[in-house]
């Protein structure tokens, strides 16, 4: 899994790098645009493959295959119907609500990746059910080559060969998983099953709708608000954010399929200890120190191989922290997933996707910029982070004193990269600056050395919690 995800993190930052320098900020708002409605495909799934993903499993360990067949072939049929449905009602969209030609091309584009994924998207949920990461892992292989191929094709025929080849990719990963299949691919209908899921995958759906809409809406107000040079400046961040967020999710999927084998419905503070609570104490103690060292390199190297986003770099500072507080409620999701307390969840992303839009849109009348909204991002995910670990805990029957106790301590790693990134941005950086007038290359250096020194104690002691994990 991990290697798959090495693959595809390298990809992605490399070709980011690229279209971002290609395409220059206001077209590469655009795309990051168009990919908040390539993410909205997963509201019309009614998140029936995940249900599948948790189900499959369970059922073929009780030997209980032919249901878990069933399941799997009924959540395909769905996907068949009513993918080209929407796609034809995104196209109806396109032409005639879109006035921007770009933007109109995108979600035309978007309409039939929604068709040419549904087989891909399909297949990736069920191999993983499986754990079958060799799979995985070739087809992020796969993804990545056809992805590197498509930089200078990117080059010489701009956004439109862009989109043309996010299609093509989107249908060779399709063949890829019909290949592999690990079952026969069936249309299969019974309204009774179908009904029966729909059920149990309501409160599910609920969540990945705020979800969706959670991870998207800073973008799509910068759109609607601002405008796409800005949505380009703001997608910096993600850009930064993309190995950060790979790492920890690709772990995330790994312990999610344990914790499913091993927890079932029995509610097991061991299993939860090892799934959840440690991972979360080891990220809590590794990543700030990363965090630190990004923020010290982030200028100059922005300024070096992207200067036309030099302009995004505080909102992308701001928006690693928001990012990290989002990363470990993945650990806490899966908790509260495989407990079967979605509704719990779904009733969390609401609350905090509107206490997020309701901040973003405050932000954007006192005209703060692309830097207010990150920090509104920032304070939204934090909260979030709160909610959903306190469900957690409440699961677990542990008091509001244990809870507190627990997220202090988690608190104290980024509290305090974050304070001396602070001091280090307005004070210390200021001092070298008129007392040695180094280049911003020896700055950098310094800030990263002495980021190591104030990260060492973190280091050391994240290093001694992942030995109880492995």
């Amino acid at each position: 899994m991990f290697t798959g995800e090495v693959v595809t993190l390298l990809v992605a930052f490399i070709s980011g790098y690229f279209y971002a320098r290609f395409l220059g900020p206001e077209t590469y708002g655009i795309w990051q645009t168009a990919k908040v409605f390539i993410n909205l495909s997963a509201v019309f799934s009614l998140s029936l493959p995940f249900v599948m993903r948790r189900d499959f499993i369970t059922l073929q360990a009780d030997g209980k295959t032919e249901e878990a067949h069933r399941i799997a072939h009924i959540v395909l049929t769905y996907q068949l119907i009513i993918t080209p449905l929407v796609s034809i009602g995104l196209l109806i969209y396109a032409f005639t609500s879109i006035t921007n030609h770009l933007l109109q091309l995108s979600v035309v584009t978007v309409a039939l990746i929604y068709i040419a994924q549904i087989v891909g998207a399909y297949g990736n949920i069920l191999t993983k059910g499986l754990n079958n990461y060799k799979v995985l892992r070739n087809a992020s292989i796969l993804s990545g080559i056809l992805t590197l191929v498509s930089i200078p094709v990117v080059y010489f025929w701009g956004y439109t060969a862009l989109l043309i080849t996010t299609l093509l990719i989107a249908v060779a990963n399709s063949l890829y998983y019909f290949i592999k299949r690990p079952i026969a691919y069936k249309l299969y209908w019974n309204n009774t099953l179908f009904k029966s899921l729909l059920f149990v995958t309501i409160p599910l759906y609920l969540q990945d709708i705020s979800a969706t809409i959670f991870e998207g809406i800073d973008r799509l107000i910068i759109a609607k608000y601002l405008d796409f040079k800005e949505v380009g400046l703001y997608s910096l961040a993600s850009f930064i954010n993309l190995p950060l967020k790979l790492f920890v999710n690709s772990l995330s999927i790994v312990l999610f399929t344990h914790l499913n084998a091993a927890f079932g419905s029995t509610v097991n503070d061991d299993v939860i200890k090892k799934h959840v609570i440690l991972p979360q104490e080891v990220l809590c103690q590794i990543i700030p120190p990363v965090i630190g060292v990004v923020i010290a390199l982030l200028l100059p190297a922005v300024t070096i191989f992207l200067p036309k986003y030099t302009d995004g770099v505080p909102a992308a500072q701001i928006s690693v922290f928001a990012t990290y507080f989002y990363l470990l409620t993945g650990f806490s999701a899966n908790a509260m997933f495989v407990l079967n307390k979605q509704k719990i969840s779904a009733l969390i992303f609401f609350i905090v996707g509107v206490v997020n839009t309701v901040l973003c849109l405050v932000v954007v009348r006192l005209k703060l910029g692309i830097s207010g909204i990150a920090g509104a991002t920032l304070v939204a995910y934090w909260l979030f982070d709160i909610l959903m670990i306190g469900s957690v805990f409440k699961q677990m029957q542990r008091s509001f004193g244990e809870l507190i106790a627990y997220k202090t301590r988690q608190l104290i790693p980024i509290l305090t990269i974050g304070l001396f990134t602070v001091l280090y941005q307005c004070i210390i950086r200021k001092y070298i600056q008129d007392a040695w007038h180094l280049s911003i290359y020896a700055e950098s250096a310094i800030a990263v050395a002495l980021t190591g020194i104030v990260s060492l104690p973190f280091l050391l002691k994240g290093m001694q919690k992942l030995k109880l994990i492995l």
